[in-house]
């Protein structure tokens, strides 16, 4: 009500303002027609003046016609003196044109000050009047009511909505703190299929999941879990999430994650199938020259073993191979170099197992070239243990091999 009532103030004083300012107005034209008139006063005498002068000028010019004729020079500064005096009668018309109309525009000016001047104010005891400002009243009040209601809204909401982060930030943190437990994930070493166990947190999603737990610095060693958790939950910043997306994915709902990735991932899944494929085909014929020992089939496998590993490098290389299938080949490459290795180191001491000296020398060439390959091409991408693997296996041709028949029986194969 107080609020109406000063804008109503406030709106009576504001007119008050604009009808003195029209009478400032109305003084300010007053005053320009004056000193109009007093200019049209002084041009009219020069006008005067000029006329008289024009009047007299022929016969002064007669009376010295003869001086002019034998004065040429004087003849010539008389008539441009004629002319500067035509050239300043022709300047005052136009003043006095211009003078006329800017008179005419004052006049239309002051006769629109003095018609809204003329304007009655409106009274404060007219029925029209007091329904408008009645009704301007009412509409103030609907709007500032409205507007606490709605400030009401908004600060609800804002607290709704800051409780309901929280309470997902938790449930992530929690998540992320029980991804070993065996409730939520595989068992660790069993090789479950997590087509049987869609609501647990696979093997893969695991490794991710510890990747972001070292980021975030989580441990075991904490006492109380309520605030380990909460602690966790304000570590999920905009910035810790944006770049950790995949963990989040994993986190928000592990099922959706775990099927988009087979489906980024099975361009992937179809080029390593093929490839294998043909490098079983391929081993088979090597094998068929070496022997029918598992010596033989693992001889085979390290000489196909450096075009495989070409093979997938160049798929890794490709513009048009996404970055989790990426991923998944460099993991491959390491699993084939651990793989070839501890191949390397059980053919070289399965050679005193082969039947004759003849089969030793053929299978210790063939390594020996492989080997050979694969050091130059990879060398620099073995792990300790890797090269360890291989080391091992070179030992046996420092010693004297003593060729032994195997029993017959078909030998367990390690991989």
């Amino acid at each position: 009500m107080l609020e109406a009532s000063n804008r109503i103030i406030f709106e009576q004083r504001d007119y008050d303002e604009r009808l003195e300012r029209a009478e400032r107005y109305i003084d300010r034209a007053n005053q320009s027609i004056r000193n109009t008139k007093r200019q049209i006063e002084r041009t009219e005498q020069d006008i005067e003046w000029s006329s008289k002068r024009c009047k007299n000028l022929p016969s002064w010019i007669d009376g010295n016609h003869k001086a002019v004729e034998s004065n040429t020079k004087r003849y010539s500064d008389t008539a441009q003196a004629n002319d500067k005096l035509i050239q300043r009668i022709n300047n005052t018309k136009q003043s006095i044109n211009s003078v006329t109309e800017a008179i005419g525009k004052s006049d239309i000016a002051i006769n629109r000050a003095v018609e809204q001047s003329a304007r009655p104010a409106p009274s404060p005891f007219d029925d029209n009047y007091r329904r408008a400002f009645h009704e301007r009243k009412r509409r103030i009040d609907r709007e500032l009511r409205e507007q606490d209601k709605q400030a009401h809204r908004e600060s609800y909401a804002d607290e709704k909505d800051n409780n309901d982060l929280r309470a997902t930030l938790g449930a992530f943190a929690h998540r992320l703190m029980t991804r070993h437990h065996e409730k939520f994930s595989l068992r660790p070493g069993f090789r479950d299929n997590p087509a049987y166990y869609p609501e647990k947190f696979d093997y893969r999603q695991v490794k991710v999941l510890d990747r972001f737990a070292n980021e975030l610095r989580l441990t075991n060693d904490f006492d109380d879990f309520r605030e380990e958790q909460r602690r966790i939950a304000d570590l999920f910043t905009f910035d810790v999430m944006q770049d950790n997306l995949n963990a989040m994915d994993i986190l928000i709902n592990r099922q959706k994650e775990r099927k988009n990735y087979h489906e980024v991932t099975a361009d992937f899944e179809v080029f390593i199938t093929r490839l294998d494929a043909s490098r079983t085909a391929k081993n088979n014929e090597l094998q068929g020259s070496l022997g029918r020992s598992d010596i033989s089939r693992m001889t085979a496998e390290t000489l196909t073993a450096v075009s495989y590993l070409d093979n997938i490098e160049q798929y890794i290389n490709k513009e048009t191979t996404a970055n989790e299938c990426k991923v998944l080949a460099q993991e491959h490459i390491s699993e084939i170099l651990r793989r070839t290795s501890k191949q390397y180191e059980l053919t070289y001491q399965g050679l005193r197992t082969l039947d004759s000296n003849e089969i030793v020398q053929k299978h210790a060439r063939a390594l020996e070239s492989s080997l050979s390959g694969f050091n130059t091409k990879y060398a620099d991408k073995l792990t300790e243990s890797d090269i360890k693997s291989i080391n091992n296996g070179l030992r046996v041709l420092s010693q004297k091999l003593e060729i032994a028949r195997p029993i017959n029986r078909p030998s367990p194969s390690p991989f």
